[in-house]
């Protein structure tokens, strides 16, 4: 039987592994900071049961690529039972192996999960007009078989809902958040049952451009009528924890990495069919892939980033005494010294500018007197003129050249 589910997973101890590199202490609440309530029986594991209407909001046109799914016949919000000790979907269960195999021509999506990890932040991090002090991951499990005698994949995607990102605006963050939720939801009831046609970067392409705008206007009219509505790029981070999770499981039924599979035979398309030059440009995309730009070999090193936020403490004076006292650092350079950092990303406000050049020079200072090699500015998606930031770039040239020199890039 075909069908959504989505579950509500409480996070703690070394559960949710995969999600972030580092999470020292992770809770079981959600970002209000309220504790979850644990299930005492099987009746209360079922948090709730409602219908998804599987091929609404479809364009009349997807027709010529796909039939009509049938309605998903049910939707299961689900928490797991209290010391079970066990997170399920957990990417990281053990898959059997899966024989090297040519292209495929489509997957038909059976199963999909979707699962929500309430991760609350060690510290707040300032976002935009935003302050975050936890986030919601969504992460999916779709469950596809191939033409080759209905063998069952599995595929995992995972994102965090970056509600500040994705949707800045002064609506409630939770209103925001459960809308990005039901929304992802309706995606993954309009997949199920559908074959996938080709690549999944084709069958991605074909979705977004023809069939997830109308479902945008349907949901921002019916689901959010005389409220604002949700903005494309949510609409986007909706859709791209299924494209990850199909693009998994396309891997798996093809027994290859799934970065070795943008070229022929697995791809029908080039790079011509999704992407148009600028006018006058020289550049041509016919006859060109995507493989054709990637490494070979494949770095297996890369210069960590630490994130400086907004109100994170830069020395003892920042200090309030709400800090955490679990034994990891919370000074910048306490943070340099123990993790060997060589490259800052520092957070701005974006609409500050004596502000943001103050704070640039002072974690500048920092990072200058612990060998870090590398700065880069992030304005935070607040700036609206770019004079903005060059004005703040010409003075830090002239005021403080070193730093400038450090400004990889902003």
């Amino acid at each position: 039987m075909t069908g959504v589910q989505t579950c509500a997973l409480p996070i703690c101890g070394d559960g949710g592994r995969g999600i972030g590199a580092h999470r020292p202490e992770l809770t079981e609440q959600d970002h209000e900071g309220n504790h979850h309530q644990e299930p005492k029986d099987e009746q209360d594991q079922l948090a709730l049961e409602g219908t998804l209407a599987g091929s609404a909001g479809f364009a009349a046109h997807w027709d010529h690529y796909y039939p009509r799914p049938p309605p998903i016949a049910k939707a299961r919000i689900l928490a797991p039972r209290a010391g079970s000790g066990y997170q399920p979907g957990d990417p990281h269960e053990a898959r059997s192996s899966t024989p090297h195999m040519a292209a495929i021509s489509f997957l038909t999506v059976q199963e999909i999960q979707i699962h929500h990890l309430p991760i609350r932040a060690r510290v707040p991090l300032k976002f935009g007009s935003e302050t975050l002090t936890g986030v919601t991951c969504a992460r999916a499990r779709v469950v596809a078989s191939a033409r080759d005698g209905g063998r069952r994949i599995e595929g995992w995607g995972e994102t965090p809902l970056s509600v500040q990102w994705v949707w800045p605006s002064p609506s409630p963050y939770a209103e925001r958040e459960q809308a990005l939720m039901d929304f992802t939801a309706k995606i993954a009831a309009a997949w199920t049952g559908l074959p996938t046609e080709g690549h999944p970067l084709e069958f991605g392409h074909r979705f977004l451009e023809e069939v997830l705008p109308g479902m945008l206007r349907s949901f921002n009219t019916a689901d959010r009528a005389g409220r604002e509505p949700m903005p494309l790029l949510a609409a986007l981070l909706c859709a791209s924890v299924l494209d990850q999770a199909l693009h998994d499981a396309y891997g798996q039924a093809v027994g290859r990495p799934i970065y070795e599979t943008y070229k022929p035979p697995f791809l029908t398309q080039d790079l011509a069919h999704f992407l148009t030059p600028a006018p006058g440009s020289a550049v041509r995309f016919e006859g060109r892939f995507p493989q054709d730009f990637l490494a070979a070999k494949p770095s297996r090193r890369l210069k960590a980033w630490h994130l400086v936020g907004g109100v994170d403490a830069l020395e003892s004076c920042d200090l309030t005494g709400s800090e955490p006292a679990d034994g990891h650092p919370v000074l910048l350079a306490d943070w340099i010294r123990r993790d060997g950092l060589t490259c800052l990303k520092v957070k701005l406000r974006g609409n500050d500018a004596a502000w943001d050049y103050d704070r640039l020079c002072r974690v500048g200072r920092i990072a200058v007197a612990n060998g870090v090699e590398w700065l880069t500015a992030d304005f935070n998606c607040t700036v609206r003129d770019p004079e903005y930031v060059n004005t703040i770039l010409d003075r830090l040239r002239e005021e403080a050249p070193r730093l400038y020199g450090m400004m990889l890039y902003v």
